[in-house]
């Protein structure tokens, strides 16, 4: 890993993680709700 590579490359880096992290809570949340209407 290379610190010095210029701070964009560890930007996209996180917003890429950052977005993953999104999708997965979105799925979470999506199961959530359809399991209460399921379960109504």
């Amino acid at each position: 890993m290379r610190g010095s590579a210029g701070g964009l490359g560890g930007r996209q880096r996180w917003v890429l993680c950052f977005v993953s992290l999104l999708k997965m809570y979105w799925r979470i949340k999506v199961e959530v709700s359809t399991r209460r209407k399921v379960m109504k």
